[in-house]
C-alpha cells in the first residue's frame, strides 16, 4: 500500500509538468488549435465556416469550394480570425486574417471583405493607419463597397481630420449615388 501511495506521490509532478508545458500556446495558430465547436455555436460566423477544413466531409462544402475556388483550402482561417476578433484577440485576428490574403489571388472576389474584416481588427487594436490602408484597399478593389468609405471616413474623423471624411464620404457618393448612409454619415460632418 505505502509502495503505491509513493508511486503516486511522484507522479503528481510529471503530471503538473505536462499540463503546464504542453497547453495550447497563445503563439500558436488559433486554426490549428481551435475547438470544433465554436464553429457550430459561435453564430456571428458565415454559415459556411461549417464547411472549411472539417467540414470537407460534408456535400454543402462542394457548392461553397466552387464559389471560393482553391483558396476555400485556407478560409477556415478568416473564420477563426472572425472568432479571434470577437473575443477580443484583434492582433492575431489579424495574423489569420493574413494568412487567407497571402494565398489568395490579389483580384479574388471575398479579397475586399477580407481585407475589411482585417482593417477593423486592426482599427480596435489601435492600429489607425495600418486599419485605413485595408480599408482603403477594400474600396480600391470594390468601389461599390460602403461599408469601406464610412470606415476610412471614421478614422480620419478620429484623426480630427474632417475634410479628408469629407472628401471620402464624396468619392464613395460618386459610386454610390443612391446611398443614403453615405449621405447621411457626410450630413453628421458638416
Amino acid at each position: 500500500m505505502r509502495s503505491r501511495s509513493i508511486t503516486i506521490f511522484l507522479f503528481i509532478p510529471i503530471i503538473i509538468f505536462l499540463v503546464i508545458f504542453t497547453g495550447r500556446s497563445e503563439k500558436m495558430s488559433f486554426a490549428a488549435n481551435r475547438p470544433r465547436e465554436f464553429i457550430v455555436t459561435d453564430r456571428s460566423l458565415p454559415k459556411w465556416c461549417n464547411y472549411t477544413q472539417w467540414g470537407y466531409r460534408y456535400k454543402q462544402s462542394e457548392k461553397y469550394y466552387k464559389y471560393f475556388g482553391p483558396v476555400f483550402h485556407h478560409m477556415h482561417h478568416y473564420c477563426d480570425g472572425i472568432h479571434l476578433m470577437n473575443s477580443g484577440k484583434y492582433l492575431y485576428a489579424v495574423k489569420e486574417f493574413d494568412y487567407v490574403l497571402d494565398r489568395m489571388p490579389q483580384k479574388h472576389k471575398t479579397r475586399p471583405e477580407i481585407l475589411m474584416r482585417k482593417g477593423w481588427a486592426q482599427y480596435l487594436a489601435g492600429e489607425k493607419p495600418k486599419a485605413a490602408r485595408n480599408f482603403y484597399g477594400a474600396v480600391t478593389l470594390n468601389p461599390k463597397l460602403v461599408s469601406g468609405y464610412i470606415a476610412l471616413a471614421n478614422i480620419y474623423i478620429d484623426l480630427g481630420d474632417k475634410k479628408k471624411a469629407k472628401e471620402i464620404l464624396i468619392k464613395g457618393l460618386k459610386q454610390n449615388p443612391k446611398s443614403k448612409t453615405l449621405k447621411d454619415q457626410l450630413a453628421a460632418i458638416q
